[in-house]
Parts: C-alpha cells; sequence; structure tokens
C-alpha cells in the first residue's frame, strides 16, 4: 500500500509511476494533505484543517491491507489499483488502469494577447518574449516545503505579475482534468542553460486565483519527443543523466516536451483555467544560469504551434470552445 498526495512535492506522480511499471497487487491512494498526512493541503479548503480520511481512518485501512495480504487464505483476491482525490468534489474515485478509461487528451494552444486557443491561431509567425525574473517566489508554505513540517499553504496567485500567462475564456461547463497535464512548446532563449517553470491556476469569477501544480525543466535535459496519451499518462521521457544533457543554441527555436505534476481537479462553470510560465523560483529552485538574464521567447505561429495537453473526463473538453 502506498500513500501520496497531489500536493507533496511529487509522490503522487511516483505513485502513478508504481502503479503503471510494477507488478503484482496492490493499491496506491492518493489524496490531499501535507508530507505525512497531519494536515489538508486541499487549495479548495481552510489551510492547516483535518484530512480526509483521518489519521485514525488511514491506520484501519492499513491495518486491514496488511491483514488481507499476509492472510494464509485471503477472503477476496487482491487487486492492483489507485484511490484518488478529486481536487474541488471531495469525491474519491478508485480505478484499476491509469490514465482512468474516460480520460483523453485535450488541447489547448498558445495564442495571442495571453488567450488559450482550442484550434491553432492562423498566424504564420508569432511569438512572447519573457525576461526571467529571478525575484519571483511561490512562498515558504508549498509542496517543496512540507517535507519539513511545514503546511501547504499557497496564497490567491492574484493577477500573476511578473510571469508570462495564457487563460481560457470562462468554462461554459465543469471539466475534470485528471492525469498528467503537459506541455508541448518551442522555445527558444539567449543563453545556453536556462529552466521554464509553469504553473497552473484556477480562476474564479470574483478574480482568486488558486494554484493547483506545476511544472518545471532545465531546458539542457533533453528527452525524445512522444505522443500525447504518453505524456498525459506521466511516463518518464527523459533520462537526467549527464550524457543526455545538451546546451541551447542562442535563438534557436527548439521544441521541448515536459509534464506539470499529476492531479484530479474540477474546474467549475465560469471559472478559467490559467497557465503562467517563469524562468526562477527564488523560493525553490537554484538560480539557473547563475549569472544573467536570460529571455526565453515562446514560439505559436505556424508550424510551431506551442500547445498544452490535459487530461480531461468524457466530453469536458467542449467546454474550452
Amino acid at each position: 500500500m502506498i500513500w501520496a498526495s497531489w500536493m507533496d512535492a511529487g509522490v503522487g506522480a511516483g505513485a502513478i509511476r508504481w502503479f503503471r511499471q510494477a507488478k503484482g497487487p496492490g493499491v496506491a491512494i492518493i489524496g490531499a494533505w501535507s508530507h505525512g498526512g497531519g494536515e489538508t493541503a486541499d487549495p479548495y479548503a481552510q489551510p492547516y484543517g483535518p484530512t480526509e480520511p483521518d489519521h485514525a481512518e488511514k491506520m484501519r485501512m492499513i491495518r486491514d491491507f496488511l491483514d488481507q495480504a499476509m492472510a494464509p487464505e485471503p477472503e477476496e483476491p487482491q487487486r492492483r489499483l489507485i484511490r484518488y482525490v478529486t481536487l474541488g468534489t471531495n469525491a474519491w474515485n478508485e480505478t484499476d488502469i491509469w490514465p482512468p478509461a474516460d480520460i483523453s487528451p485535450s488541447v489547448l494552444f498558445l495564442g495571442d494577447e495571453g488567450r488559450l486557443l482550442p484550434e491553432p491561431a492562423d498566424a504564420k509567425t508569432s511569438c512572447d518574449a519573457y525576461e526571467a525574473d529571478f525575484n519571483i517566489g511561490s512562498g515558504v508554505e508549498t509542496r517543496w516545503t512540507t517535507q519539513l513540517g511545514k503546511p501547504v499553504a499557497y496564497p490567491d496567485q492574484g493577477d500573476g505579475a511578473g510571469w508570462l500567462c495564457y487563460e481560457t475564456p470562462a468554462l461554459a461547463e465543469d471539466v475534470e482534468i485528471t492525469g498528467t497535464p503537459a506541455l508541448d512548446l518551442y522555445i527558444s532563449s539567449t543563453h545556453e542553460d536556462v529552466m521554464a517553470l509553469c504553473h497552473m491556476d484556477d480562476i474564479a469569477p470574483d478574480g482568486r486565483a488558486t494554484y493547483l501544480t506545476e511544472g518545471v525543466l532545465r531546458l539542457m535535459h533533453r528527452a525524445d519527443l512522444v505522443d500525447d496519451m504518453r505524456l498525459i499518462a506521466g511516463d518518464d521521457i527523459r533520462s537526467f543523466l549527464g550524457d543526455d544533457l545538451r546546451p541551447l543554441e542562442a535563438g534557436a527555436e527548439e521544441r521541448f516536451q515536459f509534464p506539470l505534476l499529476p492531479i484530479s481537479v474540477v474546474i467549475r462553470k465560469g471559472h478559467k483555467l490559467r497557465f503562467r510560465f517563469a524562468g526562477a523560483d527564488k523560493d525553490t529552485f537554484v538560480r539557473i544560469p547563475a549569472v544573467g538574464d536570460p529571455i526565453l521567447t515562446f514560439h505559436r505561429g505556424a508550424g510551431k504551434r506551442s500547445r498544452i495537453i490535459l487530461p480531461v473526463k468524457g466530453n469536458g473538453k467542449e467546454a474550452f470552445r
């Protein structure tokens, strides 16, 4: 039995990777709590509150699992499955395949004026340049600090000042996203060694911006291109070995695929989904490059259509149109 959280570093991704790669029965449980499960980390809940299930119930679940696993004659066949909570609903779900059967890729394209579009723009050449702001930070009560005993309590993310932001129109209906959101971007840089960071937010009608998940990549880490289903499944696509490092060529447009951390969440009708890009997080990651102020250019013209791939349930993709 593996316990994980959507909001505890990348352990949710680790649980999914175990499920997709390991053999034999077992259970992965992915909730929304701090490291160790002591406090809720549900971004829609009051910070620092109790978890669901509570500690006593977690202990009972572990005991029951071990009793069944170690029984000479188990009462029922052991299964291999994932139980996970969907943020924004407090509903628990269960699946024996990942991504779940009713999940499929839905694509949004980077457009002009910070828009995310269900179809690529017609422009022959378009791009957005962003100078890395090394004063940007995500705070000290985050998914990356909870291992030190801290809660996960992201504040309102505001209007995204200092980031390069793209957002959808207000959704026409509720949308469930379950799996690994992924980026497929055409980027050029003024420097050979840079970092690209992306946060995903839920923007409420009153303007409140709720942090949901993120992804980060040092762009020198190369990978072969893969299809959309492998991206939203969260499969490993790069080795992170030194032999696979390759500096960027200044000014050259290159294609990069990388995941955000997995999540299960319902974005409500009337809300917007925002993706914001940066080149630094002073509270979490080392400065890359150590010296200099790189400019990242995101290309979105014909032939270089930067896009975001979302693991969407059912026909929810129609809500983006």
